[in-house]
């Protein structure tokens, strides 16, 4: 993988297609797709993307990226994103 962005981008397509469990099983399913990374890389991917862990009616987790946390572009300056989202502050 060349950058972030197609990193990023490879997690979200996979938690989307995939029932994803853990980080190990993502860390195996990026390798198969020519992605490496550490695993304290993938947590502040997994915490950039938004990733949340969901109950699986059938036992366990799994994780899942809120709809509107798909939306963010894996180039985004999330600083931008907060100032523009500022609307108001009062001390």
């Amino acid at each position: 993988m060349k950058n972030k962005s197609e990193r990023l981008l490879a997690v979200r397509r996979l938690i989307k297609t995939r029932k994803i469990r853990s980080q190990e099983m993502l860390l195996e399913q990026l390798q198969k797709k020519g992605v490496t990374c550490t695993q304290a890389t993938l947590s502040r991917d997994l915490k950039f993307l938004g990733v949340a862990r969901m109950t699986d009616p059938q036992g366990g987790y799994f994780y899942s990226i809120p709809s509107n946390k798909a939306r963010i572009s894996p180039d985004t300056n999330v600083g931008k994103l907060a100032l523009n989202g500022l609307v108001n502050l009062t001390f």
